[in-house]
């Protein structure tokens, strides 16, 4: 590729047209919120009362909002604050089977479906379609594992913004010397990949001020960015990970129902946060953000079913998800677990118990996402889509 044809295809993808997707699943958004260390299914999203083989929190009682089962507790507040304002558009999964109790396993299948070390994540391929936009992916804090769709998605951190906020200009002679050195002339794609980064950098030179010139994990901070990346079309996936207020983890192998409890209405308060910042916040076509994003909240794991000599509960190859927003049949709880909290075979259609049905696994719901955005799941995983959360 020579000088002048790098600039040029430069140039052209730097004037590649922000707005005014074509079609209903490109005007998508998604927000995944991950809690990471693992936490206790029957202490929110699985209730499961009367029940000797599940060991459960003594505060909690039985609440719904339609079909959307949880548990309530006076302990958190925001819990019952987030379900009354925002559950009918909200779907709670149960029975997710992850296959590990390895937490670094168990984030790579939960994000990825697959065992595989180069396998990409599920918003790193959503964010192919979206390749117009000056960062596709934006990763405010959370896991990457991107494979080998690392072009699209970028980590918004504190050397991100520095990059950005330099006053340079791209030396196109030294990026040829490079790339003849390092790739020669039979990486096509890879090259084509490099200078796609170097016209989403002139892009995003434009939005700067959107980037505090200190980036933190303060989860409003995060939140505040995540929404205004969406509404001025720089994002169509970001990601962020709500760490625990203080003095509290998820991974719980002593004293869970405290620990537990404070984590999931600090992560309660948050989501209504970024709820009601969805509602309030206008996109490109003057819409309500929360119209046209679908948020995903998960974990890499559960917790057992009973507890061990230290009060704590150790980890749980299940665990369960909540989805609210665009595109989310609200309002409902999918996917079951028997007695003893283990994943039953299920409709991947309804979501229900049936003898015929399949043991859900993470990967089928990461099909049925990327199904929603038209994406045809059978090139990255195995497994039929998991739909039933989806309107």
């Amino acid at each position: 590729m020579k000088r002048r044809t790098l600039f040029k295809a430069s140039a052209g993808l730097g004037m590649l047209p922000r707005v005014g997707w074509s079609n209903s699943s490109s005007n998508q958004r998604l927000v995944f919120v991950y809690s990471r260390g693992g936490w206790d299914v029957s202490m929110l999203f699985d209730p499961k009362f009367s029940n000797s083989q599940v060991e459960t929190a003594s505060d909690g009682e039985p609440d719904s909002i339609g079909d959307l089962k949880f548990v309530a507790s006076v302990n958190r507040p925001n819990v019952s604050a987030f379900m009354s304002r925002f559950g009918g558009q909200s779907v709670i999964v149960n029975g997710i089977g992850i296959g590990s109790i390895s937490h670094k396993k168990c984030e790579r299948l939960l994000f990825t479906g697959s065992r595989l070390s180069n396998a990409p994540d599920v918003g790193s391929i959503i964010a192919q379609r979206f390749t117009h936009l000056p960062l596709p992916y934006a990763i405010l804090s959370g896991p990457r594992m991107t494979g080998d769709l690392g072009y699209n998605v970028c980590r918004v951190d504190q050397t991100f913004v520095s990059i950005l906020r330099q006053d340079t200009t791209v030396n196109y002679d030294r990026v040829q010397q490079y790339i003849q050195a390092s790739l020669g002339n039979t990486e096509e794609q890879r090259i084509s990949e490099y200078v796609q980064t170097l016209a989403r950098r002139e892009q995003l030179r434009s939005q700067v001020g959107l980037f505090p010139t200190t980036i933190d994990n303060n989860p409003t901070n995060q939140i505040e960015l995540s929404v205004q990346l969406l509404a001025k079309d720089v994002s169509a996936v970001t990601m962020l990970q709500i760490e625990p207020p203080p003095f509290h983890q998820w991974d719980t192998h002593n004293s869970n129902d405290s620990l537990q409890s404070g984590c999931y209405d600090y992560l309660f308060q948050h989501l209504s946060l970024l709820g009601e910042q969805l509602e309030s916040t206008l996109d490109s076509n003057g819409n309500p953000l929360i119209e046209s994003t679908t948020v995903v909240v998960l974990s890499e794991m559960g917790r057992t079913p009973v507890y061990n000599s230290s009060e704590g509960k150790d980890h749980w190859p299940y665990t369960s998800m909540l989805m609210f927003g665009s595109q989310i049949k609200g309002g409902r709880t999918v996917g079951i677990t028997d007695a003893k909290l283990t994943s039953v075979p299920i409709d991947l259609a309804s979501g229900e118990q049936t003898s015929s049905g399949v043991l859900l696994q993470s990967s089928h719901l990461l099909a049925g996402l990327l199904q929603r955005f038209d994406i045809d799941a059978g090139e990255y995983l195995s497994e039929s889509p998991f739909l039933a959360p989806f309107a």
